[in-house]
Formats: structure tokens, C-alpha cells, sequence
């Protein structure tokens, strides 16, 4: 039994076989199997561009984040060691008030005995 149908360009096809149909059918949807693997190349292009732009920005966010950790690093110890160093000085400057506070003391009280003889006498 012969088969007819028409192709988009108007033609009348006739064919006696399922398969010979089935091929027509096949070659019709060929088009646009070609443009959707196309259409996907290039989806997948951009999207390997993409991968490739955020992994360096990555890179570079992480390169920068360990070199700002090394930085505060050597901050903190710079820090640190002010601290001790006026730590130190702080200790140094209340024993020097200390000491010049006892002389003071002493002063104060030969001063005082010194105009007590003076009274006295």
C-alpha cells in the first residue's frame, strides 16, 4: 500500500514502506537536532569561559586572602611586642615615681625637722 505525504517545500512524497516514512521523518528533524547541538556548543562555551573566569577569581581571592592573613600576622606580632615594650616602660616609669616620691618623703621630713631646730632654737 502506497503511502503520500507532503514535505515543507510542497512536494508530494509517495512511499510504500514504514521505513522509508520513518527516514522521511528522521531528515525532517535532522535541522533542528543541528541547531539544538549547536545552540548547547555554545551554552557549553560560555559556560567553560564562565568556569574559567570565577576558578581565577578564585585563585585570586584565595592568593589575597593568605597574603592579608600573613599581613595580620606580622601586625599581631608587631603589636604584641609594643605592648611588651611599653608594658616595660610603664614599669620602669611607676618605679622611677616610686622612688622619686620616697625622695620626696625624705626631703619633706629633713625639711621639716631642719625648720623644727630653727623654731627651737
Amino acid at each position: 500500500m502506497a503511502t503520500a505525504w507532503f514535505s515543507l517545500s510542497g512536494a508530494i512524497y509517495i512511499s510504500s514502506s514504514p521505513k522509508q516514512l520513518q527516514n522521511y521523518q528522521l531528515e525532517l528533524q535532522e535541522p533542528e537536532l543541528n541547531m539544538t547541538y549547536l545552540h548547547l556548543e555554545t551554552e557549553l562555551q560560555h559556560t567553560q569561559e564562565k568556569l574559567k573566569e570565577l576558578t581565577e577569581t578564585l585563585q585570586r581571592t584565595q592568593s589575597n586572602q593568605t597574603e592579608l592573613q600573613r599581613v595580620n600576622q606580622d601586625l599581631e606580632k608587631k603589636l604584641h611586642r609594643m605592648v611588651e615594650l611599653h608594658e616595660e616602660e610603664k614599669r620602669n616609669l611607676s618605679h622611677e615615681v616610686i622612688t622619686l616620691c620616697n625622695q620626696l618623703m625624705e626631703a619633706k621630713i629633713t625639711i621639716d625637722k631642719l625648720t623644727e631646730n630653727n623654731v627651737s632654737n
